[in-house]
């Protein structure tokens, strides 16, 4: 597997490259009125965006924190286990699941089984890793990231991105659906 890459390697990025990587959170850029898909601030007229009411987050180590934490153990963790497991049971093997749970945990696991064919195995874990990006992007703007780091989390974003989507199609549905 090699060395993780080092700092001073993003550097030599090029641009379509970054591009790629600040995608991840193109889905929040187009809810949040201002923001620009290929600015890595993420916003071109602010130089600061306060996170501690919706976040709860106000420095350099609080943002890492969230971010450590919602990428891999966010919200779609919850359902995680209930994608990759329809995206690899017969239908009678799922059906007989369902027959055997009580009505809250059938509906969930209804809601797996009709979002599925839009989002694939991934499910839902756009929505944390598109909202994970967003931060990593509001982190540089605040001043609590350098562009380097950006890029460097924007990395590991994208590894999980490209193992649990086959296409940007199913990213973004993972996103919505979230």
């Amino acid at each position: 597997m090699g060395a993780p890459p080092r700092m001073d390697e993003f550097a030599d990025m090029d641009e379509l490259q970054e591009k790629w990587l600040l995608a991840l959170s193109a889905p929040m850029v187009a809810i949040n009125p201002g923001a620009l898909y290929d600015l890595p601030r993420f916003y071109p007229d602010r130089d600061f965006i306060d996170l501690k009411e919706s976040w709860d987050i106000d420095d350099r180590a609080s943002l890492l924190t969230m971010i450590q934490r919602m990428t891999d153990d966010g919200h779609a963790s919850d359902l995680s286990a209930l994608y990759w497991d329809h995206a690899r049971m017969l239908p009678s093997e799922w059906q007989a699941r369902l027959d055997g749970l009580e009505e809250g945990q059938r509906v969930v696991h209804q809601y797996v089984a009709e979002t599925i064919l839009i989002c694939g195995a991934g499910g839902i874990r756009a929505w944390d890793l598109g909202r994970m990006s967003f931060l990593t992007r509001i982190g540089e703007l605040n001043g609590w990231l350098s562009p380097q780091e950006n890029l460097w989390l924007h990395c590991r974003l994208s590894l999980r991105a490209r193992y649990y989507y086959q296409s940007w199609h199913s990213y973004l549905a993972g996103f919505l659906v979230g």
